[in-house]
């Protein structure tokens, strides 16, 4: 079988067009020691407060303490796995949770709810003392009657 040069080059053209070229460029760090769900890391010096960081065990941590040479993190999930001297990567994001529809629901009638309550209370405090007022009055009314003419209450 004999090849064309013409051939070639224009398969190796062909191949170069194509061509698309990917840096993955990532913080990589050492887990120094782990225990009770925490990490030490030493070589992330770039991490944020509150990142969220990728193991190779495929743990997930969170950034809480950071110092000069090292960081602190919690590992969320089973921290077993976690071995000392495994790569850690940085993620560039902060710590989020996904929201469903009944915490957007309750936080709704939260703010709903809050006013009205405060306003309820207002009222009650508002209604006790003018009820004590009343009962006052009554008391006062009473002790006119009974003694058939004027009388003082202390």
């Amino acid at each position: 079988m004999k090849f064309k040069a013409d051939e070639i080059a224009t398969v190796i053209k062909e191949e170069i067009r194509r061509y698309t070229s990917v840096i993955d460029v990532a913080e990589v760090g050492k887990v120094l020691e782990v225990g009770d769900g925490v990490a030490r890391i030493y070589g992330l010096p770039n991490a944020m407060s509150m990142e969220m960081l990728q193991f190779a065990s495929g743990a997930v941590g969170v950034v809480f303490n950071l110092e000069e040479n090292s960081i602190g993190t919690v590992v969320l999930g089973d921290y077993l796995d976690v071995k000392e001297g495994e790569e850690v990567r940085t993620t560039g994001q902060l710590l989020s949770v996904p929201v469903g529809e009944a915490l957007i629901m309750t936080a709704m009638g939260l703010a709903v709810a809050v006013p009205a309550v405060l306003a309820y209370n207002l009222l009650i405090r508002r209604n006790k003392t003018a009820l004590e007022q009343v009962r006052a009055f009554g008391a006062d009314l009473h002790m006119v009657l009974l003694s058939g003419g004027t009388a003082k209450r202390d």
